[in-house]
């Protein structure tokens, strides 16, 4: 449930809707367009931590997606 939460995303989303939802989480939080803005080198670190969490919950709903289809 975490990781659709992180995305913003209804565990019922389709696969689609989540591929968009990490894409505009990355690029609202890319570390490159922090450093871009300016930001201080916490501001960096605080957008790669969130980055990476974005990244993370994206590869847990795919897996789980796929081993979902895998066991049908």
């Amino acid at each position: 449930m975490i990781p659709y939460r992180v995305l913003d995303v209804a565990p019922d989303a389709t696969d689609e809707i989540v591929r968009a939802a990490w894409k505009r989480g990355m690029i609202a939080h890319h570390p490159d367009k922090a450093v871009g803005l300016g930001l201080s080198a916490e501001g960096v670190a605080a957008e790669a931590r969130r980055a990476s969490a974005i990244n993370a919950a994206f590869e847990a709903v795919m897996l789980e997606r796929r081993a979902y289809l895998g066991a049908a």
